[in-house]
Formats: C-alpha cells, structure tokens, sequence
C-alpha cells in the first residue's frame, strides 16, 4: 500500500513540475517581446520627436533671409515713395543723363560698323557723327551755361549754390560723358583719315 501512495505522490510531482515547464518559456518570451515592444515603442516615440524638433529649428541663413524678406515687406513702400520723390526733384538730370547716355551709346556702335568695314567705310556718316557729338555737348553746356559745368573739365568748381551729393553726381556724369564723346570724336578722325594714310605694309 504505502508503494502505492509514494509512486501518486511522485506521480503528481512529476504532473507539476511538466506543467510547470510546460508554461514557463511562453511567459518568459511574452515578456521579451513586451519588453522589446516597449524599448522599440520608446525609441520611435525618440525619434518622432527628434524630426518634429529638426523642422523647427531653421538655419542661420534661412532665419536671416526670412528677417530681411520681413523688413522688405515693411519698409518696401517708404522705400518707393523715396525713390519716386528724388526722380521727381531730379527729373531734369536723370533725362539729361538718358539722352546723353543713348547718344553714347548710338555714336559707339556706328562706329564700330564703320571701323568694320574696312575700306568700304563712309566717310560722310564718320563726319555725322562728329557733328551730332558736338552739338549735344555744345546744346547740353549752354542750357546749363549759368553752372558753369565745363569748369569741371579743367578740374574747377563749377557755379552752383549747394554741392550735396545728387550735385556731385551731376557734375560728374556731365563731364564723364563729355569725355566720353572726345573720345569717340578722336576715334572719328583716326578712322576718317585717308587710305594711304592708315594702310600698313607687311614687311
């Protein structure tokens, strides 16, 4: 009798100790993957936050362009209204230096068609572009005769009552482009010299 009841007894021992075995691993395993989840869930909850803090903290450059891109939309139109009211004071300059600009400008390039053409150049149209640079200058100094701006050339002080800084640039733009047409008349009368005169013997 008493083999009987020791081989239940070990028996229900060795019941136990299976099913003891039997259902550890899986909660063991349950765990690690609860624990990995949680390490994984932390780690993304990390980097979420870590591209939504990128986005929100801009460059040196792109801060500076965005505060300039501000002040411009602020101070663009007294900027404007500046602008209009010094072209409106200097109307009279600025379409003095346009003309005389474009007349440069015309006087350049026809000589440079003539210069091209050689031998075939004309010496009328070289003459008409003398003449034409000659009267806008002469026209220009005597509209303006009571400044006295042909006294810049020889380096003196021409007649003005103030001299700010739109004057200097006055004074200045007169006499660079009245250069500027001595220049393109001597170019004229090189180019307008006789054939014999020019052509060059290769030795």
């Amino acid at each position: 009798m008493w083999l009987l009841t020791v081989t239940q007894v070990l028996r229900k021992m060795q019941r136990r100790h299976s099913s003891n075995t039997d259902n550890g691993p899986p909660e063991s395993g349950h765990r690690g993957s609860s624990l990995l989840q949680h390490v994984g869930g932390d780690h993304r909850a990390h980097s979420d936050e870590g591209g939504d803090e990128q986005p929100g903290t801009p460059a040196p450059a792109l801060s500076e362009l965005k505060a300039v891109v501000c002040w411009l939309q602020k101070g663009l139109p007294f900027i404007l209204i500046l602008l209009a009211k010094v072209c409106f004071q200097h109307k009279l300059g600025i379409a003095v230096c346009i003309g005389m600009a474009s007349t440069f400008a015309y006087a350049n390039s026809t000589l440079r068609e003539q210069v091209s053409l050689k031998e075939k150049r004309s010496v009328l149209v070289i003459l008409w572009i003398l003449a034409f640079l000659a009267g806008n200058t002469l026209y220009v100094l005597y509209t303006f005769s009571s400044q006295q701006l042909y006294n810049s050339l020889i380096f003196l002080k021409p007649n003005l009552e103030t001299l700010d800084f739109f004057d200097l640039l006055w004074i200045v733009g007169i006499a660079d482009f009245v250069l500027k047409y001595v220049t393109i008349a001597l170019k004229c009368l090189v180019v307008a010299l006789p054939k014999i005169i020019l052509a060059v013997k290769s030795k």
